[in-house]
């Protein structure tokens, strides 16, 4: 498919091979992961925070 646009095939990686590739890669702290990770936390605390605040339930009989 590739060939017939005029691109070369320089090498083919089967999925088996590219799992330890991505289970390397994935997990590794970088600034642009870090930076998601504390977005990521900053908003969920917020919305926690919001919630339980706001949603003050009375306490059952």
């Amino acid at each position: 498919m590739l060939e017939s646009n005029g691109y070369i095939l320089l090498d083919r990686t089967e999925h088996m091979e590219l799992v330890p590739f991505v289970r390397t890669y994935i997990n590794k702290r970088t600034r642009f992961s870090n930076l998601y990770m504390l977005s990521n936390l900053l908003i969920f605390g917020s919305v926690r925070y919001l919630l339980v605040s706001h949603l003050k339930l009375e306490p059952s009989r």
